[in-house]
């Protein structure tokens, strides 16, 4: 009884997004424009200098943000200035991610942990996340007064996101983007309000090569024993900066959507049971006298089956 029902519900959700590829207006060309649009998008993201004011909506939240993106000797440079209360910078530069807060206090960390930059990742494989994804036009429309190319990243599967990209049809910038969720509905927005291009670097960074496949790592003793199809353990961090919290830090992903598993000794109070907040999931048990949680902005499926497949064995 249990299959059938997971069954209906799932043939559902396929209809509902086959419903939102028929019904999103002009859907043109093939499936390799929509790659070529993303490529394109991936490759302004990482090249143009670009300053402008951007809104971020989610549900009824709204924040106003003053965006610069610079290139310097090659290297990029991010700085995100909150125009709403409360007052906090965020600055990106040589791989550092600084936060900035009210008074004098301000959070430093590796940036290389994070998976994406602030819209897309910078060198996607478009190619491993095709069994997961489809990559769909959605016809055009105008944003901050500029005519836009919406492109669609719809999921196969109701363990991951949907995205929504209005790329500039002269930079290739996105210049808006939705998050969707597994009934096809926005839960997060991002959209220039406006923007202006500043003169191109004359150094801009190379071209990156396609990404390799990431290397096998060891988690023992812990082991994902079953992870969400397409998503696999890409990195451990066992920074000194963590090993003065006693933390691990597992990053999992699929190519475009990632999920963290923390895991502390001890018996310290933290998350049993499950939490959301907007986009984001998290879930929390004890496992062998250790404090896991898993969060992620995935939906909430997807936190559970990878808390669910943790396993921990300690070696003889």
């Amino acid at each position: 009884m249990k299959q059938a029902i997971e069954e209906q519900l799932r043939a559902a959700w396929v209809l509902l997004w086959a419903a939102l590829l028929f019904f999103s207006g002009s859907a043109q060309g093939k499936e390799n424009s929509a790659e070529t649009w993303l490529r394109r998008m991936a490759t302004a993201l990482r090249t143009l200098d670009y300053e402008g004011i951007l809104v971020y909506a989610q549900g009824t939240r709204l924040k106003t943000l003053h965006v610069v993106h610079r290139l310097e000797d090659g290297r990029i440079q991010e700085r995100l200035e909150s125009l709403s209360a409360p007052a906090r910078t965020v600055v990106r530069e040589q791989g550092r991610i600084t936060c900035h807060l009210q008074g004098d206090q301000s959070i430093s960390i590796d940036g290389r942990s994070l998976y994406t930059s602030l819209f897309f990742p910078q060198n996607p494989d478009l190619q491993t996340l095709a069994p997961y994804y489809f990559f769909h036009m959605q016809g055009q429309t105008r944003v901050a007064g500029r005519l836009a190319q919406v492109v669609g990243i719809i999921p196969r599967d109701d363990f991951r996101y949907g995205y929504r990209f209005f790329i500039d049809q002269e930079s290739s910038l996105p210049l808006k983007f939705d998050l969707l969720d597994t009934q096809a509905k926005p839960i997060e927005q991002m959209l220039f309000a406006t923007i202006a291009f500043k003169k191109v670097s004359s150094a801009p960074p190379p071209s990156p090569a396609p990404a390799p496949p990431p290397p096998p790592v060891d988690p023992r003793p812990w082991q994902f024993s079953k992870m969400p199809p397409g998503f696999q353990l890409v990195m451990i961090d066992r920074s000194s900066s963590l090993q003065a919290q006693k933390l691990v830090h597992f990053l999992l992903s699929d190519g475009l959507a990632a999920v963290s598993v923390y895991i502390e000794p001890g018996e310290e109070k933290g998350l049993i049971g499950e939490s959301r907040l907007g986009a984001i999931h998290a879930a929390g048990k004890r496992i062998q006298g250790h404090q896991v949680t898993v969060v992620g902005e995935v939906p909430r499926k997807t936190v559970r089956a990878v808390l669910a497949g943790l396993i921990y064995e300690e070696t003889p």
